[in-house]
């Protein structure tokens, strides 16, 4: 896998009396998470989420996990998804989109399952 760092470095004192340092990098496709809001909601789960970054799929996310319970998608873009918190979850977690064209994307610790009785914001 192509990871976004220094591969290779090399000098080269052959370039009509110039000295020339070549530095190799790999850039690949990457994927960041921008954005969630709201990061936090009831235990029973059915408030929306809007999760936005860069790259998340070419609407093509098969799958979002909150704290390991499912998600239903509303809607889906290159950029974004929103999508219904499941009911069940219990404390911190990740936030895991599955797209076809990415692969799975983690946003670690990013939302919460507040406690019954937890005013949430």
């Amino acid at each position: 896998m192509c990871r976004p760092q220094l591969l290779r470095r090399f000098n080269s004192s052959f370039c009509r009396g110039w000295r020339v340092n070549v530095v190799l990098l790999c850039l690949s496709a990457s994927v960041a998470v921008a954005e969630l809001s709201p990061n936090n909601g009831p235990a029973t789960g059915g408030n929306t989420l809007l999760v936005t970054g860069i790259g998340l799929g070419n609407a093509d996310i098969t799958n979002v996990t909150i704290c390991g319970i499912t998600a239903n998608i509303n809607s889906q873009s290159t950029n974004s998804v929103t999508l219904v918190a499941g009911g069940g979850g219990e404390g911190p977690g990740d936030i895991v989109v599955r797209s076809i064209s990415r692969g799975a994307t983690t946003l670690t610790n990013a939302y919460t399952y507040n406690t019954a009785g937890m005013i949430w914001t």
